[in-house]
């Protein structure tokens, strides 16, 4: 099955919405989160906003470490 395309400002509300959602259904520090947060991300980086993915990356880092 192939994904739906979607503008870049609706992914973005669709991938916050689930990173809070997970974060305060799972806390922070569950995987889900984590992946939510990884997906965040990913998803800066694609856009080109390099500074805003290193960010969540070293958050997410952060928080794996500290497991």
């Amino acid at each position: 099955m192939e994904a739906k395309k979607q503008r870049p400002e609706q992914e973005y509300v669709e991938l916050k919405k689930a990173y809070e959602k997970n974060r305060i259904m799972m806390g922070e520090d569950h995987p889900d989160t984590h992946a939510c947060l990884d997906r965040l991300a990913e998803y800066y980086d694609r856009i080109g906003d390099y500074d805003e993915a290193i960010e969540l990356e070293e958050e997410l880092l952060s928080k794996r470490n500290a497991l």
